[in-house]
């Protein structure tokens, strides 16, 4: 007000000074008793649930209930609980009903409170505080370990719980220590065992042995020693040192005691010899040796005889006779050695002995050589010398079986070994002959591609190009070829379409590595004549082309600015890739999308650049820098009561480099709390905000809030963010009738902003004003979220054959601007028909993606087509005496992609007699329609005699109808000139009445 100021219920008049009349009394006082309400009901609250424990759970019941009013209004009001001492006295989960008083009325309220079943705390050893014991055992006794334990539960008592042991056999070990694990109610206990030592109770003696005199007796190494504990075992016996049987001999007869100890024990064993005679001698297993090796070593000297001590089939000395040569003769035989045994002439023992017909040796004779095509069969020897194994002697003029040689052996220059077979006595052998194939002579050749594509400025890669060359065998070769040298300006930019021819010559290496031998890369093939070969190749030059453009992932910034500030242009890298594989560098100027400076936070936004030779925008992440604070807007005066601290305003107003405004958090510096003691005392109080000061003056009143006025806004919010641009203020109605500003908390917590929908949705916020006991309310206007990017859901390249339809992805991954999960979108491609090109190509397809302009992009390979077949390969053909044969130029060869291609005939040629007179006759063709790929077709040509010409001539109308037609075209001519006057007129016309208008 300009004239009077509303202060404390009183007006100010002037010099009339303050004036309070009935009417402002009445207005306070409704005032107050509108605050006067009676509770009428109450509302229990939810369950509540707990852990089991030991002090109660006073902190995890609601303070306040829901309380209906006699007016009908609702609120809340503070409620207290009365929780029994024995409300965790039972383990297990239970339930109880508690009642609260609600404050202000004698109504009450009831909840039920679950208190969760009570966990284990803690385990002990019954009586003890241990959660280890130790237990000693006998070898062989189990253990008596604790049956049960000590367990503490959370809410404070015990009780004793069985003990679950695990299983060991350690306990049957003498003398082992060992812990064994046991649990209970989750908790783990130790009991530490010690096994105590055995004793022996008996070791068995090893059993007295007799012996013939010469002979060794086995030597008992163990013994059997029993324990305390019940189970035996074998122990090692350790023989005296003066006393070991191993050191002892048997040759004498009588007796021997040898001594030791197992275990520490005293071990006895004797020994008796005997005298002895072979009663009975048994002929050794017969021997079987090779003619020419000596079986003397391999004799036996003992054989099994029975004893006259009662021992049968023991190993006796036994004397061979003198051996004969039966052995030396390549013919073998059988030898029938006689032996004594024992030196007893009564017993002797026949071995016989089996010798082996000698084999024949296997040998290489010396090589031959033939040139490529011959056959070797005729060069090689008909009868040879052989030679039995082990020097048994030769054998001269044997005939020699030779194997057939099979013809590929020695079509091709190189090497291969003749092999036949040679039998005597019954004996085979194997004959070698080393066979070299010289090389043939070369005819002609013929490169393994016509033509090759290379992509302008590359030049043309012709080392995969060999030639097919022809030799006087009939045999072919694939060689490498030296090509000339090319002029860079064939295969330039503005050559693409054009086609050129190269020759190369034929080198003597052989592009694979058997056919021909291997020489100089630089000699060159002949021919009969010592002609070098030549062949040609034409190269087809196609356009260059970018396929993908790649941008750099460097960090791109700029500062943000204003609406009215010029718009940066921030510069990216790019790769480009073209269809050759090269790639090269450039820096393209980047578009900021709409927006781009909308938020004071540093954030990124995508730009997009533009890339001459590529349809697409290229997009780029970019980093806006923060926003920085330019000014604070003033801030309402706000109001308190005398001697009450005042709520300070959380939040100003504040303008930033980029043009927005946002509240942001005061830092205040607060005065004495006696600075608000006297009424219409004027308080101002300082702060900063976001690093700038402000300021608010605080009105000291005696009044009290009787409204509060819900900011109008409006107030918007980005997707998923709580508003920046609530008021910190709001405006206050006092029962002095006066207005001013008072302090809002704003509740955004407990507010969902979230919002996807593409479109803006509205959402409430409730705020707290000190000295009012209701919600102040803002409308918050939340704008959708928008994409920021979207990737292909799936491969980026796509492989296909021509002709096939490639399956491109389905979906897209959306990245959102609110920092929340991606979500999947459908992708309408863009139609494409590169599939169907028959010579394959890489390809960029589009497509489109709802809430995302820019699309997506995958690469598509097509693979090229092949031939199949010719559609048509018989053609009739007439044609008369004497007249001129025209054979089809093209026929149609169908591709794997379905593709009708007309492709050139090449005809053979024909004697043109065959057209003087009437009669038929075949002509043959070849369709190449790609390289390594060729048809025939045949035409059926039918000379028939030739018909008498009856035609009249045209004449004289013929030069009527060239004046009529030239008189036709004069009228035209003059009607368009006529059309085109008129229309000039009318323009001159309409511009004269513009211009009059415009004056």
């Amino acid at each position: 007000m300009t004239e009077s100021q509303v202060y404390g219920g009183m007006q100010w008049q002037g010099s009339s000074g303050y004036e309070y009349d009935a009417s402002d009394y009445l207005d306070d006082f409704n005032a107050y008793a509108s605050q006067l309400k009676t509770i009428t009901g109450v509302t229990n609250p939810a369950d509540v649930t707990v852990e089991s424990g030991t002090a109660k759970p006073t902190d995890q019941l609601t303070t306040e209930v829901a309380v209906t009013y006699d007016d009908n209004t609702t609120g809340t009001a503070k409620v207290t609980w009365k929780i029994p001492d024995d409300w965790n006295a039972d383990l297990k989960a239970h339930t109880i009903k508690l009642t609260g008083t609600v404050e202000g009325t004698t109504k009450t309220v009831t909840l039920n409170l679950n208190v969760k079943a009570a966990k284990a705390t803690a385990a002990t050893f019954k009586g003890t505080t241990n959660t280890e014991t130790s237990v000693t055992t006998e070898a062989g006794t189990a253990p008596n370990l604790p049956k049960t334990a000590t367990v503490t539960w959370s809410n404070g008592s015990t009780s004793d719980e069985t003990i679950n042991w695990g299983s060991s056999q350690d306990y049957k070990k003498p003398g082992t220590y060992y812990d064994l694990k046991g649990t209970v109610e989750g908790f783990t206990l130790t009991a530490h065992v010690t096994v105590n030592k055995a004793t022996i109770t008996k070791v068995d003696q090893p059993e007295a042995t007799t012996v013939s005199k010469g002979a060794t007796p086995t030597i008992p190494t163990t013994v059997k020693v029993h324990w305390s504990y019940g189970d035996p075992t074998d122990e090692t016996i350790t023989w005296d040192a003066n006393a070991d049987p191993k050191k002892a001999s048997f040759n004498t007869v009588g007796s021997q005691t040898f001594t030791g100890t197992a275990a520490g024990q005293k071990v006895t064993w004797k020994v008796t010899v005997v005298e002895t005679k072979v009663t009975k001698a048994y002929d050794p297993v017969p021997m079987t040796t090779e003619a020419g090796v000596d079986p003397t070593s391999e004799l036996p000297s003992k054989v099994q005889a029975d004893l006259d001590n009662g021992q049968e089939k023991q190993s006796v000395s036994v004397v061979w006779d003198t051996l004969p040569e039966t052995w030396k003769s390549y013919k073998g035989g059988t030898i029938k050695l006689k032996g004594t045994v024992n030196g007893q002439a009564d017993q002797t023992v026949t071995l016989t002995i089996t010798v082996k017909h000698a084999t024949i040796q296997d040998q290489t004779l010396a090589g031959i050589s033939v040139p490529a095509g011959v056959d070797p069969t005729s060069k090689l020897p008909e009868t040879v010398t052989i030679t039995w194994s082990h020097n048994t002697g030769t054998q001269d003029n044997v005939k020699v079986a030779w194997n057939k040689i099979d013809a590929s052996a020695y079509q091709q220059a190189g090497s291969f070994t003749a092999t036949g077979t040679v039998t005597e006595d019954g004996q085979t052998g194997k004959v070698s002959v080393p066979v070299t194939v010289t090389y043939p002579v070369a005819v002609s050749a013929e490169a393994t591609s016509k033509s090759v594509d290379t992509i302008a400025t590359n030049e043309p890669v012709l080392s995969g190009v060999n030639a097919t060359v022809q030799y006087t065998n009939g045999t072919t070769t694939t060689n490498k070829v030296k090509w000339e040298s090319i002029a860079a300006a064939k295969y330039a930019e503005d050559q693409a379409g054009k086609s050129f021819e190269v020759t190369g010559t034929v080198l003597k290496e052989a592009a694979t590595t058997k056919s021909v031998k291997a020489r100089a890369a630089a000699d060159e093939l002949t021919d009969a004549n010592d002609n070098a070969l030549t062949v040609k190749v034409t190269v087809n030059v196609t356009a260059r082309k970018i396929t993908a453009v790649t941008p750099s992932t460097d960090k791109i910034s700029v500062d943000t600015a204003k609406n009215t500030d010029p718009t940066p242009t921030p510069t990216g890298k790019v790769t480009v890739t073209w269809n050759d594989k090269k790639t090269g560098d450039r820096t393209v100027n980047l578009t900021l999308p709409k927006d781009w400076n909308k938020g004071i936070d540093e954030h990124t936004v995508t730009a997009t650049g533009t890339v001459d030779g590529w349809t697409d925008p290229v997009p780029f992440t970019v980093t806006v820098n923060a926003a920085k604070a330019e000014s604070v807007a003033p801030i309402k005066a706000i109001a308190t009561t005398a001697k009450i601290v005042p709520t300070l305003p959380e939040a100003a107003t504040v303008t930033w480099s980029n043009g927005e405004t946002t509240e942001e958090s005061v830092t205040w510096t607060k005065p004495a709390d006696t600075a608000y003691d006297t009424v219409g005392q004027d308080v101002t109080v300082k702060g900063t905000v976001a690093g700038l000061d402000t300021q608010v003056t605080v009105h000291v009143v005696a009044a009290t809030i009787t409204s509060v006025d819900n900011p109008a806004g409006p107030f918007t919010t980005s997707a998923g963010k709580a508003p920046t641009t609530l008021p910190s203020t709001v405006n206050a109605h006092w029962s002095n009738k006066t207005e001013s500003s008072v302090a809002v908390v704003w509740d955004t917590k407990s507010v969902d902003f979230s919002n996807r929908s593409g479109k803006d949705k509205t959402v409430t916020v409730e705020g707290t004003v000190q000295g009012w006991n209701q919600k102040v309310e803002a409308k918050v206007t939340v704008a959708s979220a928008k994409v920021t990017a979207a990737t292909v859901d799936g491969d980026t390249t796509v492989k296909t054959d021509s002709g096939t339809a490639p399956k491109l992805p389905e979906n897209a991954k959306l990245t959102w601007d609110d920092g929340g999960a991606q979500t999947t979108a459908k992708i309408n491609w863009a139609k494409f028909d590169g599939y169907k090109n028959r010579d394959g190509d890489t390809f960029t397809v589009h497509g489109d993606v709802d809430g995302w302009a820019n699309g997506v992009d995958v690469t598509v390979e097509v693979a090229p087509a092949t031939p199949i077949k010719v559609e048509q390969d018989k053609f009739p053909v007439s044609v008369e005496v004497g007249g001129k044969l025209t054979l089809p130029a093209q026929v149609n060869v169908i591709w794997s992609n379905n593709d009708k291609v007309p492709t050139t005939v090449a005809w053979d040629t024909y004697d043109a007699k065959l057209l003087t007179k009437a009669g038929t006759f075949t002509v043959n063709g070849t369709v190449t329609p790609k390289q390594g790929t060729e048809y025939q077709v045949t035409a059926t040509v039918t000379v028939t005699a030739k018909k008498q010409d009856n035609t009249t001539k045209p004449g004289q109308n013929t030069t009527e109808n060239a004046k009529n037609n030239l008189s036709n075209t004069g009228s035209s001519v003059a009607i368009i000139a006529v059309v085109a006057l008129l229309l000039v007129a009318v323009a001159v016309t309409v511009l004269a009445i513009a211009k009059r208008q415009h004056d």
